[in-house]
């Protein structure tokens, strides 16, 4: 049973679909290395992407324009950087501030439809 799941087709599909799905992830981690050698530690990159995310789709949605969609997502995931930059630096609060900010920010980000049920 199991020879027949395990081939080289499967093999091949499953790894490249792991290659494509981490690269979002490696990004992050290559951008946390250099806020880290600026001396801030953030756990939080997933809630960054998350609200990058979300805002890009925000504002593709409701103004139609890929372009402003875009810059919606990034300004999104600034200011949420901005936040936790803002609690590190400036109130001294410990690592676990991006932690938190992923938390709630995941449940932030409910997009409702017209029925008014969440679909994420």
């Amino acid at each position: 049973m199991l020879e027949q799941i395990i081939t080289i087709g499967f093999l091949t599909t499953f790894f490249s679909a792991a290659v494509r799905m981490a690269i979002p992830l490696i990004y992050a981690g290559l951008g946390e290395i250099f806020a880290e050698k600026a001396g801030i530690l953030n756990i939080g990159l997933e809630g960054v992407m998350l609200s990058g995310a979300f805002f890009a789709y925000a504002g593709g949605m409701f103004t139609g324009n890929i372009a402003i969609g875009l810059l919606c997502g990034m300004l999104g995931g600034m200011f949420i950087s901005m936040i936790h930059g803002i609690l590190s630096i400036k109130l001294g609060k410990d690592v676990m501030i991006g932690r938190n900010v992923t938390i709630y920010d995941s449940d932030f980000h409910k997009i409702k439809d017209k029925d008014g049920k969440c679909i994420n």
